[in-house]
Parts: C-alpha cells; structure tokens; sequence
C-alpha cells in the first residue's frame, strides 16, 4: 500500500513538472533573447537583486538618511493627525516619523523622550519643557542657563546662547543632526569680535569654551587670519615644560613683583605683584609703588583667601629678591619682613636658585602672559600708555574665566565652586558712551558721555571708563553703550613694558631726556613771550599752575 501511493506521488509530480516546464517555456518564449537568472528587486532577468543598480542606489539613500537621524532608538509612521507640526511663524511643517530619543547628559543621566518628532526642515532640535513637567522633572532657569532636576536631585543643566536655552549633551554635540542652513552670523557670533573681547586668548581657548558651551556656536574659520596685535605682543620662542602640582586650594602660593615699568600709573604705580594658586591657577594682582609694599599687599590677600577658602596657606614659593629672602653675608642670613612675617604664621617659604627662574615657571610664565596679553591690548588702541595699570587688572581678569592648557578646569570654577560667566566681557579700549549719576543734570545736557573702556570693577558690578575730556577721568557706571566693532587708525608706537635694572632706574628726583619740556630760550608768562635769552637748566624744578597759565622755571642765567 505505502509504495503504491509513494509511487503515484512520483507520477502526479513528475506530470506537475512536465506540466510547469511548459508553462514557463511557453512564457519565455514570447521574450525574446531574454536568458538566465530574474532580479527579485527590478522584475528584470540578467542579475540577481545583490547586484541590481538600483536597489543599491537605494540601500545607499537608506541608510544615508538613516546617519541623518541618528539618536532614534524606535521610529513609526506619524497618525493622520501626526503629519504635520504647527510652527511658530504660521507654516505647518511635514513631520517623516515619530520615535523614542535616548540623550545622555553631561552628568551620565540617560533622558529618554518619548513621541519625538522628526521635521527634517528644523534647524534646531528641541525639547519641550512642559514634557519633561509632565514626566516628574522639574526645572529652574536664571538669566546664565537652567538646570533640570529629579526627585530633587540635578540630572542636568543647559547655559544661555543667542536667547534660547541650550541643553548640555555628553559626547556627540548633535543629536538628530539636522543641518544648520544659516550662513551668517550676528554681531555677538563674530570670533574675531570675542578674540578682542577676550584680551587676546588663543584659538585653542576659543575652541575649548564654544565645547563648554560657555560661548555661541563660532565660525572658528575666520580665527585663521593672522591678529597683528598678538605678533607684536605674544612673539617669543615656543617653550613648554612639565611640573608637579599640588592637590589642595591654598598648599602652595607662586608670589613674583614686575617691575619697575619706564611709565608710572595715573597713581604713581610703576610694579605689580601677583599670587598664583598652585592648583587652579587663580590668579591675584596688585598695583604697588615699591618692593617694600610687597608684605602689606599679601596681607591683604592671606586675609581675603583664608577667611573666603576657611583654608591656610601652607607654603610660599618666590625668588631670593631682597623683599622676600632678605640678605646674606658673611655672618649669614639676615632675614626680612616678609621672610620674618612667614616665620611667625607658620609659612613655609620656598626659594630658587639665583639665576634659575626656570625652578619656578608658574609666576614667570603668568608674568609673561600678563605682559603679552597688556601689549596686545595697548597696541589695538590709541589710549595713553599710563593707563597700563588698568590693562593689566583686565588681563589678570580674563585669564582666571578662560581654560589653559596647565589645567583643565577654568581657574575661576576651580576656585570660587561655581559656573563663571562671559556675558558681560567687552573689548578692552573701546569707545563708548556711558550714562554717569550727575545730580545737576539740566534738561537740555547730553544724557551720556564719551569715554573708553578700560577695566571690570574689583568689587562693583559694572565698568570702569576713561573719560580724557570729563573734569573726572575715571568713573564707574552699568549704564553704557559699548562701540566695539568700529575701526580707527592705530598709531604706530613704541611699548616698553620691560623691567628697568638698578643701573637705568630713575630715581624720584631726576627727570628723563623726554619728559623735559623744549623752550626757545624764552620764559613764559600769561601767555607772552618775554625776549630775555637765558641758558636754562634742564635738571631745575618746574612749577605749573594750571588756573592761572602760568608756567616759572626757577632757573638763574648762567655766564
């Protein structure tokens, strides 16, 4: 029974195969030269679909579109009620698909966001806050950025750029990829405008803040023209050496003074001296007139430090100058204020070798920055050299609010615990037009004046002008215009910020070839010119009264 019907299941196949052959040589017939194998894609004979150009055209187009929406953990076809967004100009836009976003934040959170639509003709990916209420976060703006919270608890944070509110995301800095079709840029986005603004810094300290969000998105092309103003105060032989650090706020302070400059302050100062944080690089500065103010100024900061910290200086490190060393003779050490000051707080002090700097790298290389940068921005303006006290405050400034290569943390961030902000930097020099309190003022008076900015106020939030032609020269004020990006003729000038040795030092009695004042032989006296001819000397004190436009010259005639 069982071969029979095995062997009648072979008949009625072998009848079906005959009966199929037919059939499809009947079909193929009608094709002419037509032979081999079909593509499964294409319905055409000739290749397999592997092989069929059109079908990896479109694999290609696939998986292109594919690398454009990368973060889709999970995509479906939008409802009919789904395929078009509403948008805040009046267009419905058409929305492709909608998905599941996994983003992981810069704290290691993984958000997840759910129903997100995908509208390829969006510039920005965005992210509704009323979806993230309604799943149980919270979130808390100010006027630098936001934060967003769990159960209380912060999972993540975004920073302020160009008005709307920008969401730090760890790794990739674009989810979704969206192309960005705007080709200009706003004042605010210019980087040349922000190298000015940031006294100078480098291109990799640019780079390091639009990263960090702390600045807008920049076209970092236009950084590659060279800035005249930073060759002719930053040119030096490229040199970089490694050091050991400390592991603790206050374990170890670099102390240096600079100085004395050829050109005193409007206040007579002619040093500075600073103190450097050993591991965040924070930086202190001060205006001084002598080398003996050096214990004064760093009482005022150990007082500052330890009581904002709650922490003590532990070592002091500075070269062997007779300020900090002291002396040394044949009967041995014989110490000084400083060195005696350091002994009685329990201070280790550290010294180098004489002639070595290169021991202590820290304050030598912050000299020279500050210096750098100082050049940099008297250069890009015509304002008077004497105002190089104020430049150097700002130098000082910037640097602590922007990454170096030593550390990897802003200075400003590692010290005082919290985000800084550049929102309020301006270029150095620039004019501009403030708005200063004048109890007098009539109705009919200009409500601002012309002025120059100069310097952030140590412990005022606003500027600092330079007014050359206001009765008070320098004045404080919030309240300005700022005219930074309008060109003016630089004068070419001299900058000597070099330190003088005791052999060309001028002493407070003598008076340099330049400063003399040049008369023809005259005397002048309410504005006539008295016909006497004398030999005057140079080196005779000079009386000016300026309300009365008199100038004497106590001078006798010579034979």
């Amino acid at each position: 029974m069982k071969l029979i019907k095995k062997d009648g299941k072979k008949e009625r196949n072998k009848e079906n195969n005959v009966a199929g052959k037919t059939k499809n040589n009947d079909k193929s017939s009608k094709v002419v030269g037509v032979t081999g194998i079909k593509c499964f894609f294409g319905k055409k004979f000739g290749h397999m679909k592997k092989e069929c150009r059109r079908y990896k055209r479109g694999l290609e187009k696939r998986q292109a579109k594919g690398n454009e929406v990368q973060g889709f953990t999970t995509k479906r076809v939008p409802n009919m009620d789904e395929l078009k967004v509403f948008v805040g100009n009046g267009v419905h836009v058409e929305v492709e698909f909608i998905g599941e976003v996994k983003i992981e934040l810069e704290s290691g959170f993984i958000l997840d966001l759910f129903e997100v639509a995908y509208v390829p003709s969006k510039r920005m990916n965005l992210v509704s806050v009323a979806r993230l209420v309604k799943a149980k976060f919270e979130a808390v703006f100010n006027d630098v950025g936001f934060s967003i919270l769990k159960n209380k608890i912060s999972v993540g944070n975004g920073t302020l750029v160009n008005d709307m509110f920008s969401l730090n995301i760890k790794g990739s800095e674009h989810i979704m990829n969206v192309a960005n079709t705007s080709k200009t840029q706003s004042k605010n986005e210019s980087p040349n405008l922000w190298h000015k603004r940031l006294c100078h810094i480098s291109r990799d300290r640019i780079i390091t803040l639009c990263k960090e969000h702390v600045l807008p998105p920049l076209d970092l092309d236009e950084l590659d023209e060279i800035c005249i103003s930073c060759v002719k105060g930053k040119l030096t032989n490229a040199r970089k050496k490694g050091a050991i650090k400390s592991t603790n706020l206050l374990e170890l302070i670099h102390i240096d003074i600079c100085g004395p400059f050829p050109t005193q302050t409007h206040v007579s100062f002619k040093y500075f001296i600073t103190f450097t944080n050993d591991l965040s690089r924070f930086g202190y500065v001060y205006l001084i007139a002598e080398k003996s103010n050096a214990l004064d100024m760093f009482k005022v900061f150990k007082a500052e430090v330890e009581n904002q910290l709650d922490l003590k200086i532990k070592v002091v490190r500075s070269d062997r100058g007779g300020e900090f060393y002291g002396r040394f003779d044949e009967a041995g050490r014989n110490l000084g204020c400083f060195a005696r000051f350091l002994q009685q707080e329990g201070i280790v002090a550290q010294y180098t070798n004489r002639g070595t700097p290169q021991q202590n790298g820290v304050f030598e290389r912050r000299n020279r920055t500050l210096k750098d940068m100082m050049r940099s921005m008297i250069a890009s303006t015509n304002l008077p050299i004497f105002l190089w006290g104020e430049a150097l405050k700002t130098t000082n400034y910037i640097p602590n609010r922007v990454p170096t290569k030593s550390v990897n943390q802003i200075h400003f961030e590692l010290w005082n615990k919290r985000k800084s902000s550049l929102n309020h930097i301006r270029v150095w020099g620039c004019k501009a037009e403030a708005k200063l309190y004048n109890p007098l003022e009539k109705k009919l008076d200009a409500r601002t004046t012309s002025c120059f900015f100069i310097v952030y106020p140590e412990r005022t939030k606003g500027y600092r002008f330079y007014c050359p032609n206001n009765t008070t020269r320098f004045v404080e004020t919030g309240r300005a215009v700022f005219i930074e990006e309008k060109g003016e003729t630089i004068e070419d000038r001299t900058l000597d910020f070099d330190e003088q040795t005791e052999s060309n030092t001028m002493h407070s009695n003598e008076i340099e070839e330049e400063d003399y004042i040049v008369l023809s032989n005259t005397v002048l006296q309410n504005e006539e010119t008295v016909p006497q001819m004398h030999q005057v000397d140079v080196n005779a004190p000079v009386e000016m009264n300026i309300n009365q436009l008199e100038i004497h010259i106590d001078a006798q005639p010579q034979n």
